[in-house]
């Protein structure tokens, strides 16, 4: 493969991903998983009330250069889409970044970001459906055929992404609005991870709500400073400031890894609900401070100063933050729904 075809197969790919988080975001009140290179199609949205849509995303690098190969990605992608054996409720849907009309019907009915059933086409666009599909003998109900183009292009990564942007900052300023400056940092997150997969054969890569949540999660951590010294935690400032040192990256995973945070708020809500008085995080870390690291480090040598160190030092990060990151889960579960 020259690098001509290397750079236009890790863009197909990369609009692939923006294609699957937009769809995602655009249906989130309802989103329950999606799969990208599912088992039929190249992205598969799981709805509720077992929805499914089923999408083809092909593009080009270059799409405003001039209109060849349009006719080409219609075909393939219906070929794809006709293969679909579902017999549930579900949408078929050829989503492309091609401009300025991803049929070349020479009809004006995609403007910027659009979602066009085959009904609400015009009768041109609908025609070089219909030859593709008779021509071809493809098995499509075009009652479920839903045509979607998202711009997506440029060399600067601000103009290519602008419009992922522009739905990931409603999102995320929605949901929890002290991550409104980190939409473009989640999108480049989940590109990077995504791509790398994309490095292994037959790469299948599946996104759920909790993947959402965490994936937030990991960007509001960064807004927080937890880590000065605080002698209430009963730890030497030398062993404090060596575990920080030594195992920060330890105590930031653990701080924002869903089991660890599970583990750590059940304990503490276990010792508030059997005490009588008000608890404060100090006493409760004090007063479980071998539960606490059995449950962090289980492997570990309970008699390490350093990791005893870390164990308290997350318990503290975890509790201090489970008010943000409450108001995070509360947020991706109601947004759609206000």
């Amino acid at each position: 493969m020259n690098s001509t075809q290397a750079s236009a197969t890790i863009f197909g790919f990369q609009f692939q991903i923006n294609a699957a988080i937009y769809l995602m975001l655009k249906h989130f009140s309802d989103f329950d998983q999606i799969k990208i290179e599912g088992s039929q199609e190249d992205i598969e949205l799981f709805l509720h009330d077992n929805k499914k849509i089923y999408a083809q995303a092909k593009s080009k690098e270059f799409p405003t250069k001039d209109n060849k190969g349009h006719s080409e990605k219609l075909k393939d992608a219906l070929r794809t889409l006709s293969n679909v054996d579902d017999r549930g409720n579900y949408d078929l849907m050829y989503i492309s970044n091609l401009e300025e009309n991803p049929l070349n019907s020479g009809t004006k009915e995609f403007d910027g970001i659009s979602f066009l059933k085959y009904d609400e086409l015009k009768e041109e666009s609908k025609k070089k459906i219909d030859n593709q599909i008779s021509n071809e003998n493809y098995n499509i109900d075009t009652s479920r055929l839903i045509i979607a183009k998202i711009p997506f292009y440029g060399d600067d990564w601000e103009q290519r992404h602008k419009e992922i942007s522009k739905k990931m900052s409603e999102f995320v300023s929605d949901v929890s609005p002290s991550l409104s400056s980190f939409a473009n940092r989640i999108i480049t997150i989940w590109e990077e991870e995504f791509l790398h997969n994309a490095s292994v054969k037959s790469p299948k890569i599946t996104i759920n709500k909790e993947n959402v949540v965490w994936g937030l999660v990991v960007c509001k951590l960064q807004l927080d400073d937890v880590k000065k010294f605080d002698e209430k935690l009963e730890i030497e400032e030398t062993d404090f400031l060596e575990a920080i040192d030594e195992y920060e990256k330890i105590i930031d995973i653990k701080s924002s890894t869903f089991l660890d945070y599970n583990k750590i708020i059940s304990l503490y809500s276990q010792y508030k609900l059997k005490s009588d008085k008000s608890v404060s995080i100090y006493e409760f870390i004090q007063g479980n401070k071998d539960e606490i690291f059995n449950l962090i480090f289980p492997d570990k040598n309970k008699d390490d100063i350093i990791l005893q160190a870390c164990a308290k030092i997350i318990a503290k990060e975890i509790i201090l933050r489970s008010k943000s990151i409450e108001e995070i889960k509360r947020g991706v579960e109601n947004y759609g729904n206000k």
